[in-house]
This record gives structure tokens, C-alpha cells and sequence, in this order.
């Protein structure tokens, strides 16, 4: 049951994948119209990596309306998007393996707009609608956005694509709370030789092109962060007739960065030292609004430029493991300013960069195993030290929705007859379908030793083995976890005041017991809980001229046993 902790993430992004690919795309993409609309469509393919169920495909359709020609220097209105998307069983059902109600996040699509200006990369962010989760089957999720208003300066061809899409997801249970897979990121990335031109228009000469009025100055300028060498700021937008295409920011009266938004940060300043900036507004005839006013912020102190890196990544761990991918964790490294991401690397290849503290590396060969280390960076590209080696085996076969978890496990069991308890330890490796909810394991329960009171007063110790008969099943569903194994018990010795009566390898119950466990309402996978339930004890045999006397004493039913499942790590 591997601390599938990451490995819990399932298909909570699977769920959410193909209706923010959608949004997104479309609200990054289908703003262009002043002219009359023809509809277009485009359907892409995407591989998405998700801890435990691996990496998945996605495939997604957009639908929109696309003007045939643009008139330079026109912007074009915001157009209202909506996009609708199925969501298979599956995923479903790994939602609701973690309990998880309902399902919310953003989503960074990646998208390009070439024009004869030149190609202008795109990265967007868009709000996931929440959702509720159904208890079973399919279900239909959508979304709404709004396009950008774009303004060709050119005359010429205008084309528009759809890249790779960043997923920030959030499921939560009924009470609001996260789910054991907290919040977390898929980079889903578009699969090789596809068609991915959503879009094509003319942008037609004419339409305002003597444009001669500057925009407004912008308002409000702020500083709204420092560090020892950069200053953050942000300001109003500006008002133009046509449309502002962008922000030049100076340090005093030098140029310091041009932007296309309303907030931008000046680096490789001084420490402790104060600055003056100013704003300017520009549109795509170049016309330049006033300076802003000016604002005067102070860098913090600390000796200059950040070159101290940060801490090297700590107890890199191996959180679940599918046929083509493995998932990882580990503990935050430190820095003297901030951690702004992590590196993670198959053996001396960079398999992919995080913000988190948990990857999942897909595109892997099944059955194999791999080694991978994590890099800690921060904002002045300073790099730690590779963290300690791990290495995971991915699970062989063909893949399908069964994944690989594990727990440890501690407890008692109160064996009626002899009036004693008897400490248990052990683990549980299962092999879970995520369709079904049912799974298989191997269960290994420790050697130990029970002490207990015969007939209340004769005081006898036995050692205590155990031997998995057969496979454990069992299922979760509906938030209850049940288990049912077959254990073989032994009792190699057993003493009487201290002299062993009975000291034979041999010695152990005729028939395996049959152990059923059951856990309490809204069982956490990802966080253990307890399971409970009775058995009942055979008769013994192989325990030498006393077995009858010890069989007397150990047979029966009424047994308890209470257990607590940990996540492995």
C-alpha cells in the first residue's frame, strides 16, 4: 500500500486534464475577431504524468469562432469561450479512492500567436471551475473563459497553435478539507507530429493605421516587493483609443525592461540602496504616453548580488511506482532568499522541473530500474548540490489502471483462550485496481511474543510466527477499507514459568486462520488508519507430547486484533 503519499495523486489531474486543456487553449487562443466569425475546431493528443496511475493520454477538442480577416491596428473584442469534457470511470474512481468531493484549480497553457511582427509566446492562466465529484461512471465537466483583445500592427497572416499545459489541482473532501494528494501540478506535453494550428487569418491593411494618440499614463505605481538586489512593482493599466501593446519601466532616466503586463521586476541592483522609478505606456504605433509618477523603493541589505545556493533536496524517496513511471518526494530545501523549483534527473538526464516538492517521470520502460537525484534552485539560478541517489523499479506488465502501494503496519491481537495480547508488526504491499477498487497483497507479519494466563493464574510465554497461507484481498470502497487474509500461525516455543513444555519448528495450528478486517468510515489511503476484527485460532498440531494440553489453551474463537497502517516511505 509505497507511501503512495504522492502516489496518491491519481486521477484527480487525469479528471481535470482535458477540461482545462480546453479552457485554456481557447482562452488563450480565440480572441481575434473583428470581422464576421467562422467556427473552427481542433483535436489534440496529450501525455500527462500523475503519481500512481502514471502517465496517462488526454485527448482534447476545441471548439470556437475565428474571424477570417483582421484589419491592422484593430483590436479585436474578448470573445466568450466554452469548452465540455468527458471524464472516464477510472479517474473517477481514483477521486473517490481518496474521498475526494469535489475538484478545483488553475491551469499555464502554453500557446504561440505568429504574425508578421514576429511570434509572440504566450503563457496564460486560467481558473478550473469546482466541480463535484460523482460516486461512479463517467462525468461531463466544463468550463468558461474569455479570449484576449490582440492588435496586428502588419498586414499579413496571423497563425495560432496550441502547446504544452501546466496543471495546478486541487481536490477537496466533503468537509472542504485536502485530500491526501494535497495540492499539485501535472505538466501535461502534447504528443509529437500533431497538427496543433487552431487558427488562421489575414490581417488586411487599413483599419486606423494613422493612429498619432499616446496612451494614458499609467496610475498607481507601487513597489510591491524587494529583495537585496531587485525591486518588484505594479501599476494601473492605461487607456488607449486603439490599444495598449506594452510598458517600458526606468530605473531614474535609464530604460530598465519592457513588459506586456501591468507588473515587472528590476534585478541586479545594489543592496541596501534606494531606487526612483517611472512608467510608460506604448501601443502598436509606437506612440508613448507621459511618465507615471514616480515611486522609490529601497533594496533590503545583505551584500550585493544572491550567490549563496541553496540546500541540497533531503530524503529523496520513491512515493509510487507504475509500468511507465515513477513518482518521487522529498524535503524542502533551504535558501538565504527563496527556493523558486527543483531539478529532477534520470541518472545525469533532466527528466523534468517542479515548484513542489514532488515529481512524477514518465516515459519509462517497464520493470526497469532508474536512479534519480534533485537539484534545489533559486531565482538568481543558483544550484544545490544533487541530493542522495534513489533508485525504484517500475512495475512490469502492460500497464491498465492497477498500481503498487504499501504500508507498515503495528498492533495486538487478544487471543481469548490463554487470556493474553500479543504485539504485532509487519507490512502490506498491494497491487490496487483503481476501476474496481479491489486489490490483492502480500502480507508479512514479524515474529513475536505473547504472554499470557492460563486457567488465570499459570503464566506461559509462546513465540510467535507467522506464514501468509494466501494472497490478501480486499477493496475500498465507499471510504471503507476491507481486508481478508489467510495466516498459517506457528508457535516454535512455548514455556511454563520459564521451562519450555513445547520447542518444535513444527508447532502450529492444522488450518490457516482466516483474518477479516474492516476500517472505520472515510479510511484515508493516504494517510493509514486503523482496521479491526476477530478470528478464530485452529487447533495445533506438531507440538510434542503436550500438544493437546497447548491446544486446549490457544484453540477457539473470539480473537481481536487491531492494527494501524502507516504509508510506506
Amino acid at each position: 500500500m509505497n507511501n503512495r503519499r504522492g502516489s496518491r495523486r491519481l486521477g484527480a489531474a487525469l479528471v481535470a486534464a482535458a477540461t482545462v486543456m480546453g479552457t485554456v487553449a481557447g482562452t488563450v487562443l480565440l480572441g481575434a475577431g473583428s470581422a464576421a466569425a467562422d467556427p473552427v475546431s481542433l483535436t489534440l493528443t496529450y501525455k500527462c504524468p500523475f503519481p500512481l496511475i502514471g502517465v496517462q493520454p488526454i485527448t482534447v477538442k476545441i471548439d470556437a469562432d475565428f474571424p477570417k480577416s483582421i484589419p491592422v491596428n484593430t483590436p479585436t473584442p474578448e470573445l466568450d469561450i466554452k469548452t465540455i469534457n468527458t471524464v472516464g470511470a477510472t479517474a473517477t474512481q481514483g477521486l473517490n479512492l481518496v474521498q475526494a468531493k469535489t475538484l478545483e484549480g488553475t491551469a499555464l497553457a502554453d500557446a504561440a500567436v505568429a504574425a508578421p511582427e514576429g511570434t509572440l509566446p504566450v503563457k496564460v492562466p486560467v481558473t478550473l471551475k469546482k466541480i463535484d465529484i460523482p460516486a461512479s461512471g463517467e462525468f461531463q465537466i466544463g468550463a468558461d473563459g474569455k479570449t484576449p483583445s490582440l492588435t496586428f500592427t502588419k498586414p499579413g497572416e496571423v497563425k495560432i497553435t496550441v502547446g504544452d499545459l501546466l496543471l495546478h489541482l486541487v481536490p477537496r473532501k466533503a468537509d472542504g478539507s485536502l485530500t491526501g494528494l494535497g495540492e499539485f501540478d501535472s505538466q501535461c506535453t502534447q504528443d509529437a507530429g500533431q497538427n496543433n494550428t487552431l487558427a488562421t487569418a489575414t490581417i488586411t491593411p487599413g483599419g486606423g493605421g494613422n493612429d498619432t494618440e499616446a496612451p494614458t499614463a499609467p496610475a498607481n505605481p507601487r513597489a510591491t516587493g524587494t529583495t537585496n538586489n531587485s525591486v518588484s512593482l505594479a501599476w494601473d493599466a492605461s487607456k488607449d483609443n486603439v490599444g495598449v501593446t506594452g510598458y517600458d519601466v526606468y530605473n531614474g532616466s535609464t530604460l530598465a525592461t519592457s513588459v506586456t503586463g501591468t507588473s515587472a521586476t528590476i534585478g541586479n541592483l545594489a543592496a541596501d540602496t534606494s531606487y526612483t522609478f517611472t512608467v510608460k505606456a506604448k501601443d502598436a504605433a509606437n506612440n508613448v504616453s507621459a511618465a507615471s509618477a514616480p515611486v522609490t523603493a529601497k533594496t533590503q541589505g545583505g551584500g550585493g548580488a544572491d550567490t549563496e545556493a541553496p540546500s541540497a533536496p533531503g530524503n529523496v524517496r520513491s512515493s509510487g511506482t507504475t509500468n511507465n513511471s515513477v513518482s518521487l518526494a522529498w524535503d524542502a530545501s533551504k535558501d538565504n532568499v527563496a527556493v523558486t523549483g527543483y531539478d529532477v534527473y534520470n541518472g545525469s538526464t533532466l527528466a523534468t522541473s517542479v515548484t513542489g516538492t514532488s515529481a512524477t517521470v514518465g516515459g519509462l520502460a517497464a520493470d526497469t530500474s532508474y536512479t534519480f537525484t534533485v537539484k534545489a534552485k533559486d531565482a538568481a539560478n543558483n544550484v544545490s548540490a544533487a541530493s542522495a541517489p534513489v533508485t525504484a523499479r517500475t512495475a512490469p506488465g502492460g500497464g491498465g489502471s492497477t498500481v503498487k502501494y504499501g504500508y507498515t503496519l503495528a498492533g495486538s491481537s487478544f487471543i481469548k483462550a490463554p487470556n493474553g495480547t500479543t504485539k504485532l508488526a509487519g507490512g502490506i504491499d498491494a497491487e490496487l485496481d483503481l476501476a474496481t477498487a479491489k486489490y490483492t497483497a502480500d502480507l508479512t507479519l514479524n515474529p513475536t511474543t505473547g504472554d499470557f494466563k492460563v486457567l488465570g493464574f499459570l503464566p506461559v510465554t509462546a513465540k510467535v510466527a507467522f506464514e501468509q497461507a494466501a494472497k490478501t484481498t480486499g477493496s475500498l470502497t465507499g471510504g471503507v477499507l476491507t481486508s481478508s487474509s489467510k495466516v498459517q500461525v506457528k508457535l516454535p516455543q512455548v514455556s511454563v514459568f520459564g521451562f519450555p513444555i513445547s520447542n518444535s519448528p513444527d508447532c502450529g495450528t492444522v488450518s490457516p486462520s482466516d483474518i477479516n478486517l474492516k476500517s472505520g468510515p472515510n479510511f484515508d489511503p493516504l494517510a493509514g488508519g486503523k482496521l479491526t476484527g476477530e478470528y478464530a485460532l485452529a487447533a495445533l498440531k506438531g507440538c510434542g507430547g503436550l500438544n493437546d494440553f497447548i491446544s486446549v489453551f490457544t484453540a477457539g474463537p473470539g480473537n481481536t486484533i487491531d492494527l494501524t497502517l502507516t504509508p510506506k516511505k
